[in-house]
């Protein structure tokens, strides 16, 4: 063949290698370029998606706060309305009030100014009179400690009216004075009959009508420190209780402490009556006599 000099030269198989692969290589440049700007804009629409989803929960979130303050302020006006409202009801119902109690005060004034004094109802029945005057060492319910009862007198004088034990009422029968004696000793004396407790050489203890001029020794007590009675007649013998006792004298009859009269058929059964009995030498609790209230 010949050689033309103006001809484009032929080109080697090593030079259609190089151009074919710096060709694939521009192109996948070009393709690379383009993902990558494709992806950017996937990226940069997103990103504006969640701000548009961001400013949209504020614009919520300040919505419904001020829905909610406009509530709030409503409420509390309409609390405010109440108050005043209830304020003034009871203003005017202080004032109500006021003006019923001037009235109430003059009605009173009138009324007492205009009434008259009705008829006087007959006395009561007198009850019997109480023991003398004199200084009076104690007052009120003779109770027995170990007991936790007080002593009541039956009805009746001398030995058959023994002196019990009885839960306390507040009656005038179970109430004594211990009165005091020029020696030093106390009789001890029931309010309601006058009467005086008495002991026997028998160890017993009774009512008996009071001797108020030359006491007789068997109507006198030593009232003791520890809040023993002992006799003055038999020394070392004190107030006690024998709880075995056995009523049944026809003479020995109850008082009925609701209204202080006797009490019919209540001589029978058992009792727990005053005696004397040798003095214990420590407290002995049946020996020991409180007076008072």
């Amino acid at each position: 063949m010949n050689k033309n000099n103006n001809s484009i030269p032929l080109l080697t198989n090593a030079e259609r290698a190089a151009a074919k692969a710096a060709a694939n290589n521009a192109a996948r440049a070009a393709a690379n370029n383009a993902a990558g700007n494709a992806a950017a804009k996937v990226t940069e629409k997103t990103v504006l998606r969640k701000i548009d989803k961001i400013f949209i929960g504020v614009l919520i979130g300040i919505l419904i706060l001020a829905v909610l303050g406009l509530v709030a302020f409503s409420m509390q006006q309409a609390n405010d309305g109440r108050v005043n409202s209830l304020d003034t009801k009871i203003t005017a119902q202080e004032g109500e009030i006021k003006d019923l109690n001037a009235q109430i005060k003059s009605a009173g004034s009138v009324s007492a100014t205009n009434m008259k004094r009705g008829d006087q109802g007959p006395p009561g029945i007198q009850g019997p009179p109480g023991p003398t005057g004199g200084v009076h060492a104690a007052a009120g319910p003779l109770l027995c400690v170990g007991q936790r009862k007080v002593a009541t007198p039956t009805v009746g004088v001398s030995d058959a009216s023994i002196i019990y034990l009885d839960d306390r009422r507040y009656t005038p029968i179970q109430y004594w004075t211990l009165r005091n004696n020029p020696d030093g000793t106390v009789s001890v004396v029931n309010k309601f009959t006058g009467n005086c407790m008495t002991t026997n050489n028998e160890k017993a203890v009774f009512s008996n009508k009071c001797e108020d001029k030359n006491v007789p020794l068997n109507q006198k007590f030593n009232w003791l420190p520890n809040m023993q009675l002992s006799s003055a007649a038999m020394q070392n013998f004190c107030l006690s209780v024998n709880s075995k006792f056995q009523m049944s004298n026809e003479n020995m009859n109850k008082y009925d402490l609701d209204n202080m009269t006797e009490k019919p058929d209540s001589n029978k059964g058992a009792a727990t009556k005053l005696i004397l009995e040798q003095c214990a030498d420590g407290q002995k609790l049946d020996q020991t006599w409180w007076v008072g209230n």
